[in-house]
């Protein structure tokens, strides 16, 4: 039997605020987003002819063929669809508002199946664009077109390991929920600060690579020669002789710590 599952790159787009727009504004967005794409995909060398694609009117799954570049849709596709976005928006769209986009990056194992493409990946690729994070990125950071989040692997595997331009600090890692739990995604605002933007309306980051360190926020009431239980969130390092119990992130944890010296991590 031939194995129906094979590893893909894929990607994830969704517009912004579809549904509040009026039926020719819905259409105009639909073709909008169509020649956007494939502007992007044709500079950045990203082979749309070569791919499976699945429409969803304001969104569009992409599932490059197997053996395509993978650093391509993270790196300079990003970057050619800040591009055609921006030469979009500021020609004559009529009364059509912007067109705003959030993009979602990860790969894994697909197939092709009677009513769509099953696979994980896809599931997962199709949450990050739909997280908490991602559209309350696009909403904060009113000046931009895009935002970017990509999965684990792909922050790892290729920004963290320099396969790309990207840099690691500009990447922020958000969490959102999902039905079977928590996820963690990494999330950038192309030309701009995702760590400057408030999130907290959507859900809270999880402390990761990319995270500007902040002190230990410790209730007052802790007396530091009798260690007691406290709900402690920790963004960065601390450091101290004395010990405090409390949960990170549901986790129960012991470390040290001294009043009145705090270092941020």
């Amino acid at each position: 039997m031939t194995e129906p599952f094979h590893r893909r790159v894929l990607l994830s787009l969704d517009a912004q605020a579809y549904g509040s727009r009026g039926d020719h504004q819905q259409l105009e967005l639909q073709r909008a987003l169509t020649q956007v794409v494939a502007e992007a995909a044709g500079r950045a060398g990203v082979d749309l002819a070569a791919a499976d694609r699945q429409a969803a009117g304001d969104g569009m799954l992409i599932i490059l063929a197997p053996g395509s570049s993978e650093v391509a849709p993270v790196d300079a596709f990003p970057r050619e669809l800040v591009r055609a976005l921006r030469d979009y928006n500021g020609g004559d769209r009529g009364d059509s508002p912007r067109l705003r986009l959030r993009l979602a990056v990860h790969q894994g194992l697909v197939a092709t199946g009677d009513n769509g493409y099953p696979g994980a990946g896809v599931v997962v690729v199709a949450r990050m664009v739909d997280s908490g994070p991602a559209r309350a990125a696009l909403k904060a950071a009113s000046a931009a077109d895009l935002v970017l989040l990509v999965s684990r692997t792909i922050y790892f595997d290729l920004v963290v390991q320099s396969h790309t331009s990207l840099q690691p600090q500009a990447f922020r890692q958000v969490e959102y929920e999902t039905k079977e739990g928590a996820e963690v995604a990494w999330l950038s605002v192309p030309g701009g600060d995702a760590h400057a933007l408030d999130l907290s309306g959507e859900s809270s980051d999880a402390s990761g690579a990319g995270h500007a360190g902040t002190a230990a926020e410790i209730p007052a009431s802790v007396d530091a020669a009798a260690p007691t239980k406290a709900r402690v969130v920790v963004n960065g390092g601390v450091h101290g002789g004395n010990v405090v119990q409390g949960t990170l992130h549901g986790t129960a944890f012991n470390f040290g710590i001294q009043t009145g010296d705090r270092h941020d991590g």
